[in-house]
């Protein structure tokens, strides 16, 4: 038998009061929201999280409707709604760690208030149908080729260690955020050269990735439509 250690315990007992403070009853009678959420001391963790990431919302005179809740309020309910649904979560996620159950913990984020719809619609942008797709899959096709026989050749001479962090080598910049726009591939592209450049003793440094989502279309992205990291190394 697995005995529960006296830090497990008392994160057990913090959960039972946390999830009572933060439980969500949503009842859908005549698509109208009963929230029986008692919020008084998530209030300030609530005004805390806005601050921390600039967030605004209407609350005067404006309306919001989702199916989500069925429901007609205010933008700033709306919002909050949401971001106590994923602090509950967070909440049982993260005991279930402290009990052992998963190995990794979760936390709020700038995202929180966001429906994965949402999340999908802003920041997970799907490959435009503009892209030829004959030269997407050859391009693809050839690259994996490449990256097959050459990683093939370095693990049979090489001896890998278990881990190893490139940011101990000083060879990564700050971490970006590409917001709205879909260029992943940008950063992508931009981060690996800004690594190879600093490995080849040129002084580490933020390249634009502003500059290939302006400049490479004729190569076959399409800005914050998407791109693929192959069409800016072309370029």
């Amino acid at each position: 038998m697995k005995y529960i250690s006296m830090h497990q315990l008392y994160w057990f007992n913090v959960y039972l009061l946390f999830n009572q403070l933060i439980t969500i009853s949503i009842q859908f009678t005549n698509y109208k929201l009963i929230n029986h959420l008692n919020t008084t001391n998530l209030n300030e963790i609530w005004t805390l999280w806005k601050i921390k990431y600039n967030k605004t919302y209407l609350t005067n005179n404006t309306i919001y409707n989702d199916t989500l809740f069925s429901s007609i309020i205010t933008e700033e309910i709306y919002r909050r709604h949401i971001w106590n649904m994923y602090v509950s979560r967070i909440g049982l996620h993260n005991l279930h760690y402290d009990l052992n159950l998963v190995t990794y913990t979760l936390g709020i984020n700038q995202f929180s208030d966001l429906t994965w719809i949402e999340l999908s619609t802003f920041y997970l942008h799907e490959l435009s149908v503009n892209l030829n797709k004959n030269k997407l899959l050859n391009s693809l096709n050839m690259f994996k080729l490449q990256s097959y026989n050459f990683t093939t050749t370095l693990l049979s001479t090489l001896n890998i260690p278990d881990n190893f962090d490139w940011r101990t080598k000083n060879v990564v910049t700050n971490v970006k955020n590409q917001e709205k726009c879909g260029c992943g591939w940008a950063f992508a592209s931009v981060g690996a050269l800004e690594g190879q450049m600093k490995l080849h003793s040129i002084p580490l440094q933020s390249l634009s990735t502003q500059q290939l989502v302006d400049c490479t279309q004729d190569y076959g992205n399409y800005g914050c439509a998407s791109g693929l990291m192959k069409y800016a190394y072309d370029y």
